[in-house]
């Protein structure tokens, strides 16, 4: 079976407190693009016949998945320091990392990037093994999710009140 760890970084900040008070930057910057991403989809005014129907949408409805409250970042202390994946939008991720954040993916299934000396590659290979020990990373670390338990209703309040959703029956307020 092959490895591949995406979006992973090892955290080479001050300590486990500075890293807190980072992805609380990120998860109000996130929070935000996903509202921003979510408001630009409705294009005009859209009428429903219930607010059941606008939160189906997110899960299962013509945008595809665009929430998914399992997005969440796990951190994973070791004793060389403290490493981090990202599960949510890679391409948003860069956008929120500082400079504390170093690149230490890897991944088994192709050869080693030259970039990456051998013993390089194998200390990774190591750390990474020790981490992800079975395949339930997050019993060997600690979640911290990007987005806040029920987002889907928060949006909806949000798209309802400003009047881009017409609920039938609901008073819309701006």
């Amino acid at each position: 079976m092959s490895t591949k760890i995406y979006n992973a970084y090892k955290y080479t900040g001050k300590d486990i407190v500075s890293l807190l008070e980072e992805l609380r930057i990120m998860k109000n910057w996130y929070s935000e693009h996903k509202i921003n991403l979510v408001k630009s989809l409705f294009e005009g005014e859209v009428e429903m016949d219930a607010l059941w129907d606008v939160s189906s949408i997110f899960a299962t409805g013509k945008f595809g998945r665009i929430i998914d409250p399992r997005e969440c970042v796990l951190v994973f202390p070791h004793d060389s320091g403290l490493y981090i994946r990202f599960f949510c939008e890679g391409k948003v991720i860069a956008d929120m990392l500082t400079d504390e954040f170093a690149d230490f993916h890897y991944q088994d299934s192709t050869d080693r990037p030259e970039e990456f000396s051998e013993e390089e590659w194998a200390g990774r290979e190591r750390i990474w093994s020790e981490i992800t020990q079975d395949f339930y990373h997050t019993e060997n670390g600690f979640s911290y999710d990007l987005l806040e338990p029920y987002w889907e209703g928060t949006i909806i309040e949000q798209l309802v009140r400003g009047g881009l959703v017409k609920v039938k029956g609901v008073h819309n307020e701006a």
